[in-house]
């Protein structure tokens, strides 16, 4: 019901898929223990909370036990296009079309050591704010 509900299972191969494509060659930057916790923050968030969680869970309604569970934490995910369920159906459209193809681009971009991991980041945080803005305030 939660471990072998499909999300898991497809945004955790896309997060296998990114940190083989990350690591192959041997060209990653030597990071500091921070450096990779943050990176690691990135690469969770992109390939499980926001996609498999927020995403698929949240606003699909397609991990139907963890679907329950945001029910209960904010019953706006039951009425997904209705009244104020629009608001947490938009955020979670955001969350898969910008931040977590962002978080994942940026987890690349620390160990990779390409100088647009800040802007692409920028762009993450930004999306993160107003996601949390429009989902508590509108």
């Amino acid at each position: 019901q939660y471990v072998f509900a499909w999300p898991p299972i497809v945004f955790g191969l896309v997060g296998i898929a990114v940190v083989w494509v990350t690591h192959r060659g041997g060209k990653c930057q030597n990071l500091t223990k921070s450096e990779k916790m943050l990176a690691n923050w990135y690469l969770v968030n992109g390939c499980f909370f926001m996609s498999a969680m927020d995403f698929s869970a949240g606003t699909l309604q397609a991990w139907p036990g963890m679907w329950q569970r945001y029910i209960q934490l904010d019953n706006r995910y039951g009425k997904p296009w209705e009244g104020d369920g629009v608001t947490v159906t938009i955020t979670g459209i955001q969350e898969i079309l910008i931040q977590a193809p962002t978080a994942l681009f940026v987890y690349y971009a620390m160990y990779r050591g390409h100088d647009w991991r800040l802007a692409v980041e920028m762009v993450f945080n930004l999306a993160s704010s107003f996601g949390t803005w429009s989902y508590a305030y509108i």
